[in-house]
């Protein structure tokens, strides 16, 4: 099983996600740890972001982690802010995500057990 890591950013009454240019929603931005590249999930989490939204998160924070219903398993960090202006890039068009957005995304469920074990999203 391969490792995802998504990031979490609080972003005008929301959080900093992206419209997926591969067709999957809504989403936060995330993606695959490499070992070579990362020496922790939460290198993978900043990234991710950057490489995604053009952003660089801060005080990333484990929220936690469970299967995606996919092929990965997948590490959410909770940043208290991010440093950038986001920005289009290859993966998507940046913009403020709700739960009830993630909720309609490839992967809903994930996000549905993340708002749960969240508290209901905070």
């Amino acid at each position: 099983m391969k490792i995802g890591c998504i990031a979490m950013m609080p972003y005008k009454g929301g959080f900093l996600g992206l419209r997926c240019a591969k067709g999957r929603g809504l989403i936060l931005p995330g993606g695959t740890y490499e070992p070579a590249k990362d020496p922790t999930y939460q290198a993978t989490a900043i990234r991710e972001a950057m490489e995604e939204v053009n952003v660089i998160p801060h005080d990333l924070r484990y929220v936690w982690h469970g299967p995606d219903g996919g092929d990965y398993m997948t590490f959410t960090f909770e940043a208290t802010w991010f440093s950038g202006e986001p920005k289009t890039s290859d993966e998507g068009v940046p913009q403020v995500v709700h739960w009830a957005d993630l909720f309609n995304s490839h992967f809903a469920a994930y996000y549905r057990i993340l708002y749960e074990v969240m508290g209901n999203g905070r």
